[in-house]
């Protein structure tokens, strides 16, 4: 059978306090991929990004991936610049995967397609996720990157 999902909300606006929201739909509606896209991380000077680790759970079933995005700032700022994503080998189509519970690698350094370039001052990392199973998806515990300056 096919349900509606709704969500109830109060608000302390003068009129239309009490809201009703209709989601979608429910019983084992679940979303098979999404992606996550870090805030920049900005250098107060140009740095080698050296290492990203991070730790993971990836039930099977999933999948879960991520790639770096290094590029030197446009006016003085990270905001305005243009990130191109590589995995480790310094290809677009390249991701860093998961050992076990850790994603552990090497990040690499030099000027690849239109702007990538490390050492740099501005670092982004972009995360891929997927499930086959409804029961199951992988998870992102957290990210550290090395650097030096």
């Amino acid at each position: 059978s096919y349900s509606r999902q709704y969500s109830y909300l109060i608000s302390a606006e003068a009129s239309n306090q009490f809201k009703i929201i209709q989601g979608g739909g429910g019983g084992g509606n679940y979303k098979e991929d999404g992606t996550f896209e870090s805030n920049v991380f900005s250098a107060s000077s140009s740095a080698a990004f050296n290492r990203i680790i991070s730790t993971v759970v990836k039930p099977t079933q999933t999948t879960i991936r991520l790639q770096v995005a290094s590029t030197p700032q446009v006016n003085g700022s990270c905001i305005g610049a243009s990130y191109t994503y590589l995995g480790p080998d310094g290809s677009t189509t390249s991701f860093f995967t998961p050992n076990g519970t850790t994603i552990s690698s090497s990040i690499p350094f030099g000027s690849y397609g239109p702007s990538y370039q490390n050492p740099s001052q501005c670092l982004k990392y972009k995360a891929w996720f997927s499930t086959w199973d409804t029961s199951q998806t992988p998870v992102l515990n957290d990210v550290t990157i090395n650097y030096s300056q």
